[in-house]
Parts: structure tokens; C-alpha cells; sequence
């Protein structure tokens, strides 16, 4: 039988293979910790992302190469070799979006002790970030305010939205997605906007047209309404006018402008809300029974409107001021002349004068339906023209004036003097009163 003997060589080389295989029971390959990252997590078509391999041993292990394998989506740089011993070590790689999709890529780790495979996922989304209007229907010639939202499947940042039209603010910078601009449209069109963001490190620039409906603006409207509808010569009337904005917006240097004797002529209002009303009164002497109400505004975008209203009413071939109970006596020739001044109307009436043959007598201010009295004592003459002036409560002056006749001495006369009537039957009641007298002394 022969022996088996050892010999120092043979057993220093045991002594090394069993130190290998002591090394990869406690160490294997397994033990190696992989791990990816990259920002931004999901891509645009034609994003760039920056990632990161990172790969940890308890002991060095040396590398050989690291390849990347993927469809959709590029890696940068697609492979390395000879890393050689780490115990720790980071790759750096970009990822470069090619097609939409959910793509998969494997990174495949070469070692000395065998291979290590780790997986990851890349999202590339085609559908881009888009606005989403708080309101699709529009005023047309109305100043509109809109808010909007952006609505994206991703996380982005400095995003700055600029409509391609005329709007305010011109270039739109969204905070938390969220914006906002004024637009008055004058004809309906679609919206078109710019949408400039970033994803990560990634700029984009994105076109999107808004389809949205309008409607015709209301407008600031004026109802006028006279306080009586049938008016005398002369007389004033009370008009109330409601001037109201039917719009959504504010106007403003609201201007209204009255044809006619009005007083005031003209009545500004310096702004006027989005449904806002106001209420101004003037006073009115029409003569032919037609006033013009004009107005005219402005609203923020400085475009200027017009419109009209027209108020009619019926004016009565009458003067509001009469004169009545008129009364001429003729005593030894001190002539007096007497009578009332009415005043028919529903306005008060100033600086009521009468004059008779170079004399006057002031009676002042006549309520409506009110009267007041006169007696005027005048030089003699066979006629006497008796005239009454006033004033309405717009300043105009007016006057009337009757001619009366003047009655012989002790005579007197009502409204005219004596007709030869009269003035017969008179004669003839006399001539029978002597008869009567005659044929009784006998």
C-alpha cells in the first residue's frame, strides 16, 4: 500500500483554492447591492434624462464591463470596460427618449466572480401639457377675465404661457398651475396660446388653439321714464333715468348728454360695475315732446360705445300759467286793474311780474296748482294790456298777456269792457225807469 504524502507545494496551493471558495461562500456574487436612479422620471419625446448606476460590494470585486440593452430609449454611454477592483462605484449615463412608451432597460454588470443583470423603466409620454379654460363661453366687446389651469401628466416648471392674441398680460407666468389674462374679443376666433416649460433640464415650446363659443354683449342699457306723460307750455317734468350695466366688466367716464331744455345737460358717472345700476333725475321743458338721451363709455381696454334713448311725451297746447278773474274799474279815472295769476302746472314757478301800462306788481313764486292775486292802479287809457312773466325751474322765462278795454267813469268790466250791448240795454232800461216815473205823477 502506498502512502500518500503531502508535500509543502501542493499544500500551499490547496491552501489557496480553499481560501477561494472560503471567499465566495461568504461573499457571493449576490452580496453586490445595484441600484438606478435618474431625474426627470418620466420624458417627452426627444427628453434628455441624467442617471446614475451605483453599485456597492462588501469587498472589492473587480469589473469588467457594464453594458446597457434597450429599445425606445438610448443609453449614454452604451457600454464600458475594464472599471477594474471597487468596492464602490458610480456610472453616470444620460437617457435619451426616442419613442413614446414604456420601455425597458437592463444593465448588465460583468465581474470576475460572474454577472449581475439589474432592470429598470423609462416613461416616455407623447401627450403634452395643455390649458383648460375655467369658461369656454366669451362676451364679444366685453373685457373678459380668464383663469386657466395647465393640466400635465408630469411635474413642470417655469412654465410661461403666452396668447396669441390681444390679451393682458402678454406673456402669462404660472404659478402653481394656475394663470390667468383679459381679452376682449371684437369678433369671435379661436384662442391660440405658446406654452414654454421645462422638464428638468429639458425646454419645450408647445402650441395649442381653444375652441370657445361667444355671445353678444348686453351692453349698458338707459330707461328713462318722464314722472308725468301730458305736459303744459312751460311746464317742467321729472326725469328719472336708470342707467344700467349689463355687462360682466366695469366701465368707466360714463357720459349722458340730453337733447333739448334739460337741465343738467350733461351728467357724467366715473365708473359703473359689471351689473352694477345708478339712477340720475333731470328736469325737462319739452316743447315738441321729444328728448334724446345719448351715452357714451369706455372699458379698460379703452374701446369707446355709444347708444341713445329717446322720450316722448305729450305737451298740451295750454300755458302753465294763466291769468284769470281779471277785473278793470273806472272810478272818476283812477283805473285799477285786478285779477289772479294760476299756476296750472306740476312745477313751481318763479319771478312771477305782472305789468299794466308801465306799472308792475311782483308776486314771486307759485306753487303747481296754486294761485296768487294782483292790483295795479294805472294812468287812464281806452286799453289795457295786462302781462304776466315767469320763470320755471330751468331758468326759461315765458310770459302771456290779455288786452282789456277801460270802462267810462264809474263803470266796470269783467275779463273785456262793455259791447255796445250792454251798453244799448242799459240806455233802453233807463228810458223806461223815467217812463214809469212820468206816468205815475200824473
Amino acid at each position: 500500500m502506498k502512502k500518500f504524502i503531502f508535500s509543502p507545494s501542493v499544500f500551499g496551493g490547496m491552501k489557496r483554492v480553499l481560501l477561494f471558495v472560503l471567499i465566495l461562500t461568504i461573499f457571493p456574487v449576490s452580496a453586490q447591492s445595484v441600484s438606478v436612479s435618474f431625474t426627470p422620471s418620466v420624458l417627452f419625446p426627444h427628453d434628455v434624462a441624467s442617471g446614475v448606476l451605483k453599485i456597492s460590494s462588501p469587498t472589492p470585486v473587480r469589473i469588467t464591463g457594464i453594458t446597457f440593452y434597450s429599445s425606445g430609449v438610448e443609453i449614454v454611454p452604451k457600454s464600458v470596460s475594464n472599471v477594474g477592483y471597487v468596492g464602490y462605484y458610480e456610472l453616470p449615463f444620460k437617457i435619451i427618449a426616442e419613442s413614446e412608451g414604456i420601455h425597458t432597460v437592463r444593465a448588465v454588470i460583468s465581474t470576475t466572480n460572474g454577472s449581475i443583470t439589474q432592470e429598470f423603466v423609462v416613461r416616455v409620454i407623447g401627450q403634452m401639457p395643455k390649458i383648460v379654460l375655467d369658461k369656454t363661453l366669451l362676451r364679444l366687446d366685453e373685457v373678459n377675465t380668464v383663469t386657466f389651469r395647465i393640466s400635465t401628466p408630469v411635474q413642470i416648471s417655469n412654465v410661461v404661457v403666452t396668447p396669441l392674441f390681444k390679451a393682458e398680460p402678454e406673456r402669462i407666468f404660472v404659478v402653481n398651475g394656475v394663470g390667468s389674462f383679459r381679452f376682449e374679443p371684437r369678433k369671435p376666433i379661436p384662442l391660440r396660446f405658446e406654452i414654454e416649460f421645462y422638464n428638468g433640464d429639458n425646454h419645450h415650446v408647445v402650441y395649442e388653439t381653444v375652441r370657445v363659443g361667444y355671445v353678444k354683449s348686453s351692453g349698458v342699457t338707459i330707461n328713462a321714464t318722464p314722472e308725468y306723460g301730458t305736459v303744459l307750455r312751460g311746464d317742467v317734468v321729472k326725469v328719472n333715468v336708470q342707467v344700467a350695466n349689463l355687462r360682466e366688466d366695469e366701465v368707466k367716464s360714463l357720459r349722458l348728454t340730453f337733447s333739448g331744455n334739460v337741465s343738467p345737460k350733461e351728467v357724467e358717472i366715473p365708473t359703473l360695475k359689471g351689473g352694477e345700476s345708478k339712477e340720475v333725475t333731470v328736469l325737462w321743458c319739452p316743447v315738441e315732446g321729444r328728448m334724446r338721451i345719448r351715452i357714451s363709455y369706455e372699458d379698460d381696454f379703452g374701446y369707446e360705445f355709444n347708444g341713445s334713448e329717446v322720450v316722448v311725451v305729450k305737451v298740451l297746447n295750454e300755458s302753465a300759467v294763466q291769468l284769470s278773474g281779471l277785473n278793470v274799474q273806472n272810478n272818476m279815472g283812477k283805473v285799477t286793474v285786478s285779477g289772479d295769476v294760476c299756476n296750472n302746472g306740476r312745477s313751481k314757478v318763479y319771478n312771477v311780474m305782472v305789468f299794466a301800462n308801465g306799472r308792475s306788481y311782483y308776486i314771486g313764486t307759485i306753487d303747481p296748482s296754486d294761485f296768487d292775486s294782483f292790483d295795479i292802479s294805472v294812468p287812464y287809457s281806452h286799453a289795457i294790456t295786462v302781462k304776466v312773466t315767469w320763470s320755471n325751474e330751468i331758468g326759461q322765462t315765458f310770459s302771456i298777456e290779455r288786452t282789456l278795454t277801460v270802462p267810462t267813469m264809474v263803470e266796470e268790466t269783467k275779463g273785456n269792457s262793455w259791447t255796445p250791448t250792454l251798453i244799448a240795454s242799459a240806455t233802453l232800461a233807463v228810458v223806461v225807469l223815467l217812463v214809469v216815473l212820468a206816468w205815475r205823477r200824473r
